[in-house]
Parts: structure tokens; sequence; C-alpha cells
């Protein structure tokens, strides 16, 4: 019976993740509802259990994980999580693993992107990404986690998951993640041209001053600047 009710919820939540996924920005309330509807009915993963999840899944990844997260500066609460999740990225990169990160473009994501590239992750960021909606990770073509927000349209924190074992669903996933990639940023071109930008309003800032700023490590910053990619006095 609980397997027949498991399923059930799964199906559930594939078709309304192929209903969102065909849906078009112009469509914001009707996504805004879905989403609603599907949060409210959907207890499958508690917060913790998704961090774990996500934890598991890269534990068990063997050739692919491309993932499209909010890239936000882990909370105190969640920063443990965040380490877990930083030490198993870096475990299936040393396996061999494709690691495969798009973020919002943002300056306040800068700091998380630099933690991923660190953990060997090939981040990318984009101007069009509505994680607000959908954030999730995709396995090995296989499995998806996917991470609902506490409430739609506004930049809250994952407030729980589900985990889906769905070829197609990954396929559909990975559709709307290649939508992006390929016109998406890098991390180090994003970098440099956040710094440029701040050294343009502002030459005098020093190498430790944009990193404050920016809560990016000091080295990123300098070898930047070492590399020439700040903008002429």
């Amino acid at each position: 019976m609980i397997e027949l009710v498991l399923l059930l919820v799964e199906l559930a939540l594939l078709l309304a993740t192929v209903i969102l996924l065909l849906l078009s920005r112009r469509e914001w309330h009707g996504r805004a509802k879905l989403l609603d509807a599907l949060i409210n009915a959907t207890d499958v993963l508690t917060r913790q259990e998704y961090f774990n999840m996500a934890v598991e899944s890269l534990e068990g990844a063997r050739r692919s994980v491309y993932a499209v997260v909010t890239g936000t500066n882990p909370t105190t609460r969640s920063e443990g999580f965040v380490r877990e999740v930083l030490k198993a990225m870096a475990m299936a990169k040393a396996r061999g693993v494709l690691l495969n990160y798009l973020l919002p473009k943002s300056p306040e994501r800068l700091r998380m992107g630099y933690e991923f590239v660190r953990a060997g992750a090939d981040v990318k960021y984009h101007d069009g990404l509505v994680v607000y909606d959908l954030r999730f990770m995709a396995i090995d073509g296989k499995h998806a986690v996917i991470g609902l927000p506490e409430k739609v349209g506004e930049n809250k924190p994952t407030k729980r998951g589900v985990f889906i074992s769905s070829e197609t669903l990954v396929n559909m996933l990975m559709e709307y993640f290649n939508k992006f990639w390929h016109s998406a940023e890098s991390y180090y071109d994003y970098l440099a041209e956040v710094v440029n930008k701040l050294l343009k309003e502002n030459p005098d800032l020093s190498p430790q001053i944009l990193a404050r700023q920016l809560d990016v490590e000091v080295s990123e910053v300098e070898k930047l600047l070492k590399a020439g990619d700040q903008p002429s006095p």
C-alpha cells in the first residue's frame, strides 16, 4: 500500500513537473498555482532529508551531475548541510564524475560559485534562471532530486524536496538545463565582469575590499588582477 501511494505521488510530481517545464514566463500565475498545489500536496522529503538525499546522490553518482541551484550563502542552520554537499562533490569529482552547476546571475551568488568550483564543479551563471520556483539535480541521466521553496516566486530556501528515478523526467530537466547552459557565463568570467564594474566605479578599491564586498577569497581577486582582467585606468 505504501509503495502504491509513493508511486502515485511520483506520477503526480512527474506530471506537474512536465507542465511546469512547458509553461512560459507569461503564464506566471498558472505556474505559481501549480507549484503551490505541489508544495501543499507533497511532503516526501523534509529540508534535512533533501540535503541528505543530495549528498547520497552525489556519493552514488558514477557519470554526471547536472544541477540548477539557488547559490545563496548558507544560513547558520544549513552550514553543516552545505559542507557535507561540498565534500560529496569533491569526492564525486575525484571519481571522475562530471559536475555542471548553474546559478542565477547575481554577485551575491559568487561565494557559493567559488565553493562549487573549489569542490570540482564547472560553474556557470545565467540571468534567465527561475530558481525561486524549482531547483534540481539530475544524476547519471536516471535520477532527479528536486527542491521546492517554502513559497513560490520569492527568494526562499528549499523547504522540501522529492527524489524520483525517471529517465523521462531527467531528459526534460536536461532540456531545461541545456537551454541556459550554452549561453551562460563561467564563474571566472562573471567574477571578472563584476570586479571590472566595481573598479570602473572606484579604481582605488584594493583586492581586500573587493573580496570583502563580493564575499570571495582575496586570492580569487588577486588572481584576476594579476591576469590583467582589471579595466585600464
